[in-house]
C-alpha cells in the first residue's frame, strides 16, 4: 500500500500502541468471556481435533474463522492464546494508526504539531476507549477492523490516484473470513470503483476486484460448509436468525445510544455531510465513500439488533473511517477556525476542541453501560476462570457441564460443556424465538435442553453485586419443600416467585423447575473463596460430588464451615 516507510508516522503509531499495551495491563483490562470460546476452539485445532468447541461435535461456535485459526497456530507454537490475541490486535492497531497518520499527512516532524492533521488520530485513540478496550479483549474486533479498513483505503486511493482499487477485493475477503458481514462491503467498493474509474477500465477493475475476493473467500466458505454443514456460524442462528422488526427497532436504539455516548462522531458526521454538499469534486467523492461505509455498518446494526458488549463493539470497524474523515470534516464545521491564518484564532479553536475531546472521553467511560459494565464483566470472567481451574483439578475429565457463560469456565475446566444460550449448541440456536425484546445474544436460552443432554453439572451462578443470594436460596428451599410434600408434580409449570417477576434472566426460571427439584441437588463448589452454586446430578459419580458441599437453608452456617474444613 505504501512505497516507503514514513518513520514519523511509524514511530507515533508504535509509541501509542506501547503506551496502550502497558496502560491496559495496569488498568486490569483483559480477555472477555466470549474470547475464551474462541480460545477453546483454537486449542482443539492446535491439538488436531479441528476448530470445534467440543471434540467430535462439528459446530462452528466461533464467528471469527481466520482469527481463530491464527490463535490456534500461535498455540501450536507454544503461545498462550491471550498473548497471541494481544499480539494480533496490537499489530492491527499499529497498522491502523500508521495508515491514518500517513493519510492525514503526518509524515514529518512539523506535521506532528499540525492540530488539524492530528485531529483524526486524537479522535481515533484518545477519545475512543473502544479501540484500546478491544485490543486487550482477546476478541477479533481490531484485527477485523484493520482488514476492513484496508479495503476501504484501497478504494479511496483508487479514486485519488486511479490505481490499486482492485486490492479492495483482497482486503475485504480476508476480513470476511473473520466476520462474514464484511462481504457486504464488496458491493459499495465495486460501485465506487465503477463510478470513479476511467471508462475504458471500469468494468475490468470491478471484475478483477470480485475475482480477488472470490479467490480467498469462496474456498474458505466451501471448507467451512463441508466441515460444519452450515453456511453461517452457529452464533448467527442464535443471535439473528434472519432478522425481525423487533431486532431492527433494537438496532436503531443501539445506534442512537452509540452516537449519544460518542460525541465526536456527531460533529464528524455533520462536517462530512457539509463537505459532500460544499466541497470540491475530489472532497465529495472521498467523503461520500466514508459516509456510505458508515451507513453500511449502521444498516448492519439495524439488521442484527445491535450488540451486548460495552463501548459499542459493533461500531469499532468504522472508527478508523470516522478518524480518516475528521480532518476534512473539521474544515466544514460551522464556525470553523482550524485553518485560520491567525495563530491566536487557531489556538482558541484547538483549546475548545481539546476540552470537548476530554469531556467526550469522560462521558464515554463513565456511562454505566460502558466502563462499569466492562469492568464488572472482567471481574466475573476472572471469577469464572477460577471456577474452571478448580473443576479441572478436582472433577473427573468425563464430567459434563451445562451453563450460560460458555467461555472461561469451559476453557479452564476442559470439561465437555453445553451452552444454554445456543452460541455453541445448534439445537438451541435453531429454536424459534421472537428476537429483539431481550438482551442481544441472550434470547434463545433454553434450560429444557437439560433433559436431553443429561449433564452431570449445571452452573447456576456466582455471588455478585445485585444478586441477593439468601433470598434466592430461601425461595428455592420453599419450592423444594413443596415438591417433597407432593404439592408439585414433574409436569407442573412452577410460577416464578414474586421476587423475580421483573427479571428477564432465564436462569431464575430454571432454578424453580421440577427437573432441578427431581434430579439435581443444589451444591456449592469447594476449594474456592468465591461462592459458586451448581446443580449436581443426584446419580452422578461420587468423585464428582466430592468437589462440592451441600447447600443448606440460609442461617444454618453449614456451607461456610464445610468449605473452610475442606480447604
Amino acid at each position: 500500500m505504501f512505497r516507503r516507510v514514513h518513520r514519523h508516522a511509524l514511530g507515533l503509531s508504535l509509541a501509542t500502541c506501547s503506551v496502550a499495551w502497558i496502560a491496559g495491563r495496569l488498568a486490569g483490562m483483559g480477555a472477555m468471556d466470549d474470547a475464551y470460546i474462541t480460545f477453546r476452539c483454537s486449542r482443539n485445532l492446535a491439538n488436531g481435533h479441528g476448530l470445534v468447541y467440543n471434540i467430535g461435535q462439528h459446530v462452528e461456535a466461533t464467528s471469527n474463522f481466520l482469527y481463530a485459526v491464527a490463535i490456534g497456530l500461535g498455540m501450536k507454537l507454544g503461545a498462550h492464546p491471550e498473548f497471541a490475541g494481544l499480539c494480533l490486535n496490537f499489530a492491527a492497531l499499529a497498522f491502523l494508526l500508521y495508515v491514518l497518520c500517513v493519510e492525514a499527512g503526518i509524515t514529518d516532524r512539523d506535521a506532528l504539531w499540525d492540530a488539524r492533521r492530528m485531529s483524526g488520530i486524537v479522535w481515533a485513540i484518545a477519545a475512543q476507549p473502544a479501540m484500546w478496550v478491544y485490543a486487550h479483549s482477546g476478541m477479533e474486533t481490531i484485527v477485523f477492523t484493520a482488514l476492513l479498513f484496508g479495503g476501504f483505503l484501497a478504494v479511496a486511493r483508487s479514486m485519488e490516484k486511479g490505481i490499486g482499487g482492485a486490492w479492495a477485493g483482497l482486503w475485504i475477503a480476508l476480513a470476511a473470513t473473520i466476520r462474514m458481514e464484511a462481504a457486504a462491503f464488496l458491493v459499495p467498493s465495486c460501485a465506487f470503483l465503477f463510478l470513479y474509474s476511467d471508462r475504458g477500465i471500469r468494468v475490468r477493475r470491478v471484475i478483477v476486484t470480485a475475482l480477488l475476493f472470490a479467490a480467498i473467500f469462496v474456498p474458505v466458505a466451501a471448507y467451512r460448509y463441508s466441515f460444519y454443514g452450515d453456511l453461517f456460524p452457529n452464533t448467527y442462528y442464535a443471535k439473528v436468525d434472519g432478522g425481525s422488526l423487533a431486532l431492527a427497532e433494537r438496532g436503531l436504539v443501539y445506534i442512537a445510544q452509540w452516537f449519544g455516548t460518542t460525541l465526536p462522531a456527531v460533529g464528524v458526521m455533520i462536517g462530512a455531510v457539509l463537505a459532500v454538499r460544499r466541497g470540491d469534486d475530489f472532497t465529495r467523492r472521498r467523503t461520500a465513500l466514508g459516509l456510505v461505509w458508515i451507513a453500511g455498518y449502521m444498516a448492519y446494526n439495524i439488521y442484527v439488533g445491535g450488540d451486548y458488549f460495552s463501548f459499542g463493539r459493533f461500531f469499532v470497524p468504522v472508527l478508523p473511517v470516522f478518524a480518516w474523515m475528521t480532518p476534512t470534516a473539521v474544515e466544514f464545521l460551522p464556525g470553523r477556525s482550524a485553518a485560520s491564518p491567525d495563530s491566536a484564532v487557531r489556538q482558541r479553536f484547538w483549546r475548545r476542541a481539546t476540552t470537548f475531546f476530554v469531556i467526550a472521553l469522560v462521558w464515554n467511560v463513565a456511562y454505566p453501560l460502558n466502563g462499569l459494565k466492562y469492568y464488572t464483566q472482567i471481574e466475573l470472567v476472572n471469577a469464572w476462570a477460577r471456577i474452571g481451574d478448580v473443576l479441572r483439578k478436582k472433577v473427573p475429565r468425563e464430567t459434563t457441564l451445562f451453563l450460560a457463560p460458555a467461555g472461561a469456565i469451559p476453557y479452564f475446566s476442559r470439561l465437555t460443556s453445553y451452552d444454554s444460550l445456543g452460541l455453541t449448541d445448534p439445537v438451541i440456536a435453531r429454536r424459534h424465538v421472537e428476537l429483539g425484546e431481550g438482551v442481544a445474544g441472550h434470547e434463545k436460552a433454553d434450560y429444557a435442553r437439560v433433559r436431553e443432554l443429561d449433564p452431570d453439572l449445571v452452573f447456576f451462578f456466582i455471588e455478585e453485586p445485585g444478586v441477593e443470594v439468601n433470598l434466592v436460596l430461601n425461595e428455592y428451599f420453599e419450592m423444594r419443600e413443596r415438591y417433597e410434600r407432593g404439592e408439585l408434580k414433574s409436569d407442573d409449570v412452577i410460577e416464578k416467585p414474586k421476587s423475580f417477576e421483573a427479571r428477564r434472566d432465564t436462569t431464575f426460571d430454571f432454578l424453580f423447575s421440577t427437573t432441578m427439584l427431581a434430579e439435581y441437588d443444589l451444591m456449592e463448589l469447594r476449594y474456592l473463596h468465591d461462592r459458586a452454586l451448581f446443580f449436581v446430578k443426584k446419580e452422578t459419580d461420587v468423585a464428582v460430588k466430592q468437589a462440592f458441599v451441600r447447600v443448606e437453608r440460609p442461617g444454618a452456617g453449614k456451607v461456610t464451615a464445610a468449605k473452610k474444613s475442606s480447604s
